[in-house]
């Protein structure tokens, strides 16, 4: 009866964590079509073939697949403009 008791507490639970995270992502699609739009600008903006993209902030997968272009961590702006230098931006 006890290991009944348990699955049941543990089912519940796994049940709410579920919602909760549904309820934290709900709203992704709508950031997503606004990232992508603003992604579509910057690239339509620019000469992919020499452009340089720089963050002053951890960049992960997402930001590197919006952009299809690696993106340089942690850059100040002067970090900035010397890759443009050496990297013929």
């Amino acid at each position: 009866m006890g290991l009944i008791g348990a699955l049941a507490i543990a089912s519940y639970q796994g049940y709410c964590s579920y919602r909760e995270d549904l309820a934290r992502y709900a709203f992704w699609g709508k950031k997503d079509k606004s990232n992508r739009a603003l992604a579509n600008k910057v690239i339509g903006a620019s000469d992919q073939e020499c452009t340089v993209y720089a963050s002053n902030i951890a960049v992960r997968g997402y930001a590197n697949l919006l952009f299809n272009h690696g993106i340089y961590e942690y850059k100040s702006w002067d970090d900035a403009a010397e890759l443009l230098k050496t990297r013929k931006g």
